[in-house]
């Protein structure tokens, strides 16, 4: 069970949300972008052992990662291309937050290096599962937004 089952309950509180970045031309690349930065921040931030400032970053880079599709699809702006940076950007954001947390001393490095191996590995198994045409599953364990979920509460 993921926390992506629950997206169509939580549309409704992002609506408003979604409309004020289309209204003020927020577009869904930006907000990938934000969300990149904001995962740097946080890796950053918890390396130092700032780890409640490094929360808010997660945080942060969790809300832009939900509205960069949400942006997307209301503006009927769906692209390859656009998949393909979010995809990219989010595993980028996985190595800078779980690199911050094991390099800090927060956890043993080979529990980091473990930890790091399996989000990658688990998002290049589906990529392949899409692209030789078995499709992509959002489902399992510990899909990505439970993975952000679970940063936050235990830092």
């Amino acid at each position: 069970m993921t926390l992506d089952q629950y997206r169509p309950h939580v549309k409704v509180y992002f609506n408003p949300l979604v409309r004020f970045a289309i209204r003020y031309r927020i577009t869904p690349n930006i907000l990938t972008i934000a969300a990149l930065a904001a995962s740097a921040v946080a890796g950053c931030l918890f390396f130092f052992r700032l780890e409640i400032w490094a929360v808010l970053a997660v945080a942060v880079n969790a809300f832009c990662d939900a509205m960069d599709g949400a942006v997307a699809r209301e503006m009927k702006n769906q692209s390859l291309r656009g998949d393909f940076l979010d995809h990219a950007v989010d595993r980028y954001a996985d190595i800078f937050i779980i690199t911050g947390i094991f390099a800090s001393g927060l956890v043993p490095w080979p529990i980091g290096a473990l930890a790091l191996t399996g989000v990658l590995m688990s998002s290049y198994l589906g990529t392949q599962a899409q692209a030789v045409g078995v499709g992509r599953v959002y489902a399992g364990v510990l899909g990505r937004a439970d993975r952000l979920v679970l940063v936050m509460v235990v830092g």
